[in-house]
């Protein structure tokens, strides 16, 4: 299950960086849909800090306290960077103050799921 949740954190982290600075990813949204990029931007980054807090309580055993501080800070500093990364590495993105935004309330939206499925539901379990 360590195994696993590794290649899962790591090789979803990597699909982010594709993503944010490839070209595969650029008009992906429905131009008809107002934001649709920072819709894009919030799931995206909810399922990143779930999966790298589920990660660090099931496979390096954290507590899930530290899990969700350590998650939240990862994820909106990666976010920033990749914002970055975008402005100085590429021709074809921007730089965006709202993307990073939503990958900050989408990283906080994923950690309260999280919370609310280890706390409530998975606790049941054992």
């Amino acid at each position: 299950m360590a195994r696993l949740l590794r290649v899962l954190a790591y090789g979803y982290t990597l699909f982010i960086i594709a993503a944010s600075l490839g070209k595969f990813a650029i008009n992906i949204f429905p131009q008809k849909v107002n934001h649709s990029d920072k819709i894009g931007h919030f799931i995206a980054y909810s399922v990143f800090a779930f999966i790298w807090a589920f990660f660090l309580i099931k496979a390096k055993g954290v507590k899930i306290n530290n899990s969700i501080l350590f998650s939240l800070l990862w994820s909106v500093s990666f976010g920033v960077v990749m914002e970055f990364c975008q402005w100085v590495f590429t021709s074809y993105r921007q730089f965006d103050y709202y993307d990073m935004l939503a990958n900050t309330a989408g990283s906080v939206m994923g950690l309260l799921f999280f919370y609310i499925y280890f706390e409530f539901i998975q606790k049941k379990r054992v």
